[in-house]
């Protein structure tokens, strides 16, 4: 249990790093007047690709094979396209701004993304 919240917390740190990365991308491709979504794809992958580099070493402390890295960006895929949704149902359903609509977002995607990513990416007890 221990382990799980440490892991937790470090993943929070290397979080924090891509959310501040993800969120900066965004915001400045929307002030550029690029489409909000594309905005949050692209501001997503960049996160998403020093999320991998960083967690596989630090928080997970991975064996990085060609499988391990293909489970990672297939729960990349899925976050992208639950954060897309959400990112489209607070804009274009509930009227929130593009940038606060972002607020809320990241939180709910972070915490899929480690579930999923201590279950089927990094976890040690898996069968592959």
């Amino acid at each position: 249990m221990k382990k799980d919240v440490i892991q937790f917390i470090k993943f929070g740190f290397v979080g924090i790093l891509n959310t501040t990365i993800t969120f900066v991308v965004y915001t400045l491709l929307v002030k550029l007047g690029v489409y909000y979504v594309i905005a949050n794809v692209i501001g997503f992958c960049a996160g998403a690709a020093n999320s991998y580099a960083i967690n596989s070493r630090w928080v997970f402390a991975s064996r990085k094979d060609i499988a391990e890295a293909a489970r990672f960006f297939t729960i990349s895929g899925v976050c992208l396209a639950i954060s897309s949704a959400l990112i489209y149902f607070f804009v274009d359903v509930a009227n929130f701004q593009k940038i606060v609509a972002q607020v809320f977002v990241i939180p709910v995607v972070m915490i899929i993304n480690f579930v999923l990513n201590k279950l089927w990416v990094f976890g040690r007890e898996r069968k592959v």
